[in-house]
């Protein structure tokens, strides 16, 4: 039988491998660690660059450490913002769409705010570097602008921000009171220009991914969701698309298979993914290779695809360069 063949088929033989949930590394991959070292970045008005890998929901997360930033003492103000609706668009309206959020971080009211029309690049870094004087003079408390989805920014646009941003660090050198948090994908140029203090958003940990799904589906199915807490690997995108659909039907799919078609519009994307990698033999042996969860020697020219499209990530709490598949939901797509 084909691997295509063996993938799509709704039983594993006995003696294929397995993802074994035991093997799956866990010790420091929790989300709530990301949210720390951001938190505490924040607070030193230190900038971060945020890797997002694909399904890890930024947004909520950015949300909730902007929550915590802003009801901590010393306080710090910030603007969450996605820059997916720049995907495609030229550097004009990229600069607009800057400029308005940047001037969002000292206006008061949305009434307040004034920015002029920008048409080239010197134009709009001049601008910029306004808006971030202002909000340094004007904020009463320090504030945050933590942008995710920089691979959606034109280049340009993102170059011209990142030099709008060290003009005004380098005109404030101590007691700055506006930092940048830059978030994206591996693959977006703007993290690569950033000099931001590294930070992976990593998955939930079993026992936070637990505790998200029981607060989803509440005390009544909380109690049966260990195997769906497993079978998504804290991947936060299924975790969210899986304790939804419970909620909604009230009833647990435990079938592999079930839960992947309980996952909707996220189980279509891996699905879609998968199919895609495993057309090149060398990544689908490497598949295969890390099918059974536990971690193994990075080989970066492979495990770099995997990882970019949302189906590895590295163990960074293990010594040496090492890499492990994601979750079960991907295994039961490849094995």
């Amino acid at each position: 039988m084909t691997r295509l063949a063996r993938r799509l088929s709704l039983h594993h033989r006995s003696d294929e491998p397995h993802f074994d949930p035991s093997q799956r590394i866990t010790e420091a991959a929790h989300r709530g660690k990301s949210g720390r070292t951001v938190r505490t970045s924040l607070r030193r008005q230190e900038p971060v660059a945020l890797l997002t890998p694909r399904w890890s929901c930024p947004q909520a997360f950015l949300e909730d450490v902007a929550l915590e930033l802003a009801v901590s003492e010393p306080g710090v103000g910030c603007r969450t913002v996605n820059l997916r609706p720049l995907q495609g668009r030229n550097c004009v309206v990229a600069w607009q769409f800057l400029l308005r959020v940047l001037a969002q971080l000292s206006a008061q009211r949305a009434d307040d705010i004034r920015i002029p029309t920008v048409a080239e690049r010197k134009g709009f870094r001049l601008v910029a570097q306004e808006l971030l004087a202002k909000a340094q003079e004007q904020s009463d408390i320090p504030v945050a602008l933590m942008a995710h989805g920089a691979e959606h920014l034109p280049v340009d646009a993102a170059e011209d921000l990142l030099l709008a941003w060290e003009s005004y660090s380098s005109a404030y050198p101590s007691e700055r009171r506006c930092v940048l948090l830059l978030g994206g994908t591996a693959n977006a140029p703007a993290l690569r220009g950033f000099e931001g203090r590294p930070v992976e958003l990593a998955d939930f940990g079993p026992g936070e991914t637990y505790d998200m799904l029981g607060r989803m589906v509440g005390p009544q199915l909380s109690g049966r969701m260990t195997g769906a807490a497993d079978f998504t690997g804290g991947v936060p995108a299924l975790v969210e698309a899986i304790g939804r659909h419970t909620r909604l039907q009230r009833r647990i799919d435990n079938d592999e298979w079930a839960m992947l078609s309980s996952a909707g519009k996220i189980g279509d994307e891996i699905r879609g993914v998968v199919d895609i990698l495993v057309s090149d033999h060398r990544l689908a042996a490497r598949l295969d290779q890390l099918l059974p969860g536990s971690p193994l020697p990075m080989e970066p020219e492979l495990d770099n695809q995997l990882i970019t499209a949302g189906l590895a990530r590295r163990a960074h709490e293990l010594s040496g360069a090492q890499v492990c598949l994601r979750a079960p939901a991907i295994a039961s797509l490849v094995g």
